[in-house]
C-alpha cells in the first residue's frame, strides 16, 4: 500500500523529454490566431549561462522583468498569406505599426513584408514641419526566412532581401511639401542552430514553469539604410535633412539574437537580444508566457521497474552528495528532483564513472520530501523517493 501511494505522488511529469529536437511543417498543423501574452526583461537583467548546448538546460525563470505583460497580436492575412504578425518598426526616432505577412511553404516558414499602417510625426522646432508614412503594404524583394525545416541541430539558413519604407516630408526650410522618399535597407541574416535541449521561463503566475523541449537558434542580421528624396540618394536638400531626421546615409547595423523555439509556436519562448558577436553578452529578454505546461501529478499504478537502480545515501543532508548505482554506463544520463506539488525545482545531466553516477544537491533546496527521476536518454528508469535533512 505505502509503495502502491508513493508511485501516486511520484509519477513522472508528461512534457519532460531530452530526444533530440527535429522541427518540421507538420508540427503547426494549428495556428492559433489572438494575442500572445510576453514579457520583457530589465536592461542587463542576470542572465544563466546560454552557452551552445547539445542536450542543453536553460532556466529563465529567475530573470527581471521590467514591463507589465504586453500582447504580441497574430491576425488573419489577406490570400495569399496565412496570417500576419503584429509589431513595431522604427523610422529613425519614430515608430510606427505594421503586420508582418507570413505563410508556411513546403520548406520553411517564410515572412513577405509588412503591411504598414498611417503614422505622422512633426520633427525640427517648427511645428509645420512633419514627416509622414502612409499606409502600404512593403514587400520584400525576396521572402525572409524564419524557420527553414528540417530545423535541426546544427542546419541553418540564409535571407538576403531588400524593403522600402515610403515617406512623405514637409520640412518649410528647405521648400518641401509632401516631398516623396523612400527608406531603403538591405538585409542579410544568418540563422544557426546551435542547440537543443530544455527551458523553462516564468509562468502566468510568475512560477518557473515545467521544462520545455527547445531548439536554440542564433541570428545575425545586417541592415545597410539609404535614404532617397524625390527618388534620389543625390538629392542637394539631404545632407541638411539627414541630420534632423536622425539618419547617416549608408549606415550599417548588425542586431545579435537567440531564440529558442518550440514546436507548433511562432514566437520563441525566449528571445534575447545580444550586445556583441560572441553571443556571450545578453542586453534583455523576451519570452512567451502563452500555453506553458505546467507540472502535474498523475497517478502512477506501476510494479517498481528499477530494482537493479540504487540510491544512496537516502535521507540525504543539504548541500550533500547523492549516487545511483546504476545497472551500465552506457547512454546520456539525467535526473529531475520533483516537489510534492509536482514541481520540477532540479534537472541536470549525470556523469557517470564505472557504473556509479552521483551530483551534488543544491544548498538552495528545502528540508522535506521529494521524488528523484532518472532517465537514460529519453527514457525514465527509475523514480524514487528522497528525503533531505
Amino acid at each position: 500500500m505505502k509503495r502502491y501511494f508513493f508511485f501516486f505522488i511520484c509519477s513522472l511529469v508528461i512534457s519532460h523529454s531530452n530526444a533530440q529536437v527535429t522541427f518540421v511543417q507538420s508540427d503547426y498543423a494549428a495556428l492559433p490566431i489572438g494575442a500572445d501574452s510576453l514579457r520583457k526583461t530589465t536592461y542587463n537583467s542576470p542572465f544563466p549561462l546560454l552557452t551552445a548546448a547539445d542536450d542543453g538546460v536553460w532556466d529563465l525563470s529567475t530573470v527581471i522583468d521590467s514591463t507589465p505583460l504586453f500582447f504580441n497580436y497574430r491576425v488573419a492575412a489577406a490570400t495569399p498569406y496565412q496570417f500576419a504578425d503584429s509589431n513595431n518598426y522604427f523610422f529613425s526616432s519614430f515608430a510606427y505599426q505594421g503586420n508582418v505577412q507570413t505563410s508556411f511553404s513546403g520548406s520553411a516558414l517564410l515572412q513577405y513584408g509588412i503591411d504598414i499602417k498611417y503614422r505622422s510625426y512633426s520633427v525640427g522646432a517648427l511645428l509645420t514641419d512633419s514627416v509622414f508614412i502612409p499606409a502600404q503594404n512593403s514587400l520584400y524583394t525576396s521572402s525572409r526566412k524564419k524557420i527553414f525545416f528540417p530545423a535541426s541541430f546544427n542546419s541553418f539558413w540564409l535571407s538576403d532581401y531588400r524593403s522600402d519604407l515610403n515617406y512623405e516630408i514637409t520640412y518649410l526650410l528647405a521648400s518641401l511639401s509632401h516631398a516623396p522618399g523612400i527608406v531603403r535597407t538591405y538585409h542579410t541574416e544568418k540563422d544557426t542552430v546551435i542547440g537543443w535541449g530544455k527551458m523553462r521561463v516564468k509562468d502566468a503566475d510568475g512560477n518557473p514553469s515545467d521544462y520545455i523541449s527547445v531548439l536554440q537558434v542564433c541570428s545575425m542580421v545586417k541592415t545597410i539604410d539609404s535614404f532617397l528624396l524625390n527618388g534620389s540618394t543625390t538629392d542637394i536638400v539631404l545632407p541638411s535633412l539627414l541630420p534632423v531626421l536622425g539618419f547617416a546615409q549608408g549606415q550599417e547595423k548588425t542586431t545579435y539574437t537567440m531564440s529558442f523555439y518550440r514546436k507548433g509556436e511562432v514566437t520563441p519562448l525566449a528571445e534575447i537580444t545580444f550586445i556583441d558577436a560572441a553571443f556571450t553578452q545578453p542586453a534583455w529578454c523576451t519570452y512567451h508566457r502563452q500555453r506553458l505546461p505546467k507540472p502535474v501529478i498523475a497517478a502512477v499504478a506501476a510494479e517498481e521497474h528499477d530494482h537493479d537502480i540504487s540510491l544512496y545515501p537516502n535521507p540525504v543532508t543539504m548541500g550533500h552528495d547523492i549516487y545511483w548505482k546504476l545497472p551500465q554506463a552506457n547512454g546520456k544520463w539525467s535526473f529531475d528532483i520533483i516537489d510534492m506539488g509536482g514541481r520540477i525545482i532540479v534537472t541536470n545531466k549525470l556523469a557517470v564513472t564505472g557504473n556509479i553516477a552521483g551530483t551534488k544537491l543544491p544548498a538552495s533546496i528545502s528540508p522535506g520530501s521529494y521524488c528523484l527521476r532518472l532517465y537514460n536518454g529519453s527514457n525514465v528508469v527509475s523514480i524514487k523517493p528522497l528525503t533531505i535533512y
